[in-house]
């Protein structure tokens, strides 16, 4: 569950999270990286 793992440092944000969402790991080891950003139109998500 995403209380597992996440802090949340404002309480407003909760309201926006599925308390019982499943994480799931999309990258790991980067140096740096910029995303992801989600299209739904398309249903695709671009990382780079």
């Amino acid at each position: 569950m995403i209380s597992d793992v996440a802090v949340t440092l404002d309480e407003r944000f909760q309201r926006l999270v599925n308390p019982t969402a499943r994480l799931e790991k999309l990258a790991e080891g980067c140096r740096w990286a910029e995303g992801p950003a989600y299209f739904p139109a398309g249903r695709y998500l671009v990382w780079s």
